[in-house]
């Protein structure tokens, strides 16, 4: 310590005596608190919704009194809320019902609050937080539709393998997590589960399928019952965020979706084998097979060919040898003198049980052996 010239100064002072006003305690603290003000940041209209203050502190470990108060909006009166404590043991946490919207073209409402903390010192020390929340319409379901038409196997009825669809259509666009599910019900109340067909949704509708079972029947139209709408472990949200309302009403049977799995609806699948090519008077074998995705068997289905091009012409038409077995024969037929190739067409129908069929077509094309037109010794 030293004056302005450079020289050390004197040190020495007089004692100053302690004074009451000046104690020291150094084993209570001064702070002030720190307000933490938590809530939903979406809510839907009409919703209970808790602020939270309970993550504020202090300090000195002192007790705090908290102070909610909305300061957004002022007006109208129907964005204003009533906060309620539901017990003095939980002043930081105080409810309040969301206010409605009531025109779906309202739009949304944003509510603000101040949470103030006050500590037990003298004068009080404070701190504030704010919390918003967004109140906006939930979406809703607006229809359930069963969108499929039976494919006519049977009139108005769906058959073994035939796929229901339903639609259900919200009040706006959503978006899905997992396989929400639908329960579809058929007669004497056995129940379907239509599972959530994201190739079939768009925007605001959502696609749920079913494929009829063998064991499934409806003789007077299936229905769907209110509320069938389920989660399934998923989710059906809005834009904002916001869980989706599945209450829906009621769909009544309807004689145009009957159901009878009892009926294959699903036609036979055959394979007429591959293109061959052959020569006048071969002895051509033609391999057929085939599948029907009833059952995936083979040995259900049976088989008939048919020659079905040319059917005109010298030499065109052959005789076919067990035409109604899946391996049928002919003889290749002959061209004439100079006369051109023929491509034979042949089909192939499969039957199943059902009466259901399905066919397919192979083409062999008959040919003449390339010959020696002359031999010439040149020069």
């Amino acid at each position: 310590i030293n004056d302005a010239s450079g020289l050390a100064a004197n040190r020495n002072h007089s004692a100053v005596d302690a004074s009451a006003s000046h104690k020291v305690d150094g084993s209570i603290a001064i702070g002030q608190p720190e307000a933490v003000a938590r809530a939903p940041q979406v809510v839907a209209a009409g919703a209970a919704v808790t602020l939270d203050g309970s993550g504020s502190s202090d300090p000195d470990n002192d007790t705090l009194t908290y102070t909610w108060s909305q300061t957004s909006p002022t007006s109208p009166s129907t964005s204003r809320v009533q906060l309620i404590t539901t017990s003095p043991a939980t002043p930081a946490k105080p409810t309040f019902a969301a206010p409605a919207i009531d025109n779906a073209s309202d739009p949304d409402i944003t509510l603000v609050f101040q949470l103030t903390v006050s500590d037990t010192s003298s004068p009080a020390l404070t701190d504030t937080a704010e919390a918003t929340v967004k109140v906006t319409k939930q979406a809703t379901v607006s229809s359930v539709t069963i969108s499929s038409t039976p494919l006519g196997v049977e009139a108005n009825t769906y058959v073994q393998g035939e796929t229901i669809e339903v639609d259900v259509a919200f009040s706006e666009a959503v978006t899905v997590t997992g396989t929400p599910q639908l329960t579809i019900t058929g007669g004497n109340s056995a129940t379907y589960t239509a599972d959530y067909d994201s190739d079939e949704s768009s925007g605001s509708t959502l696609a749920f399928t079913y494929t009829v079972q063998s064991a499934d029947a409806a003789a007077n139209g299936v229905s769907i019952a209110a509320d069938a709408l389920s989660l399934n472990g998923g989710t059906i949200k809005d834009a904002s965020g916001l869980a989706a309302d599945l209450a829906h009403a009621l769909v009544a049977a309807n004689a145009s979706h009957k159901v009878d799995g009892s009926v294959s609806g699903m036609n036979p699948v055959p394979n007429a084998g591959n293109k061959q090519v052959v020569k006048p008077g071969d002895l051509v074998t033609l391999t057929g097979s085939g599948t029907d995705p009833n059952s995936g068997q083979t040995e259900t289905l049976t088989y008939a060919w048919t020659q079905t091009q040319p059917t005109t012409g010298a030499g065109s038409s052959v005789s076919l040898t067990n035409a109604n077995r899946a391996e049928a024969s002919f003889t290749a037929p002959n061209l004439g003198s100079g006369g051109a190739d023929i491509t034979l067409t042949f089909r192939l129908t499969a039957r199943d049980t059902d009466g259901n069929t399905g066919s397919a077509t192979v083409d062999v094309i008959v040919t003449r052996e390339a010959t020696v037109s002359s031999v010439t010794i040149g020069g």
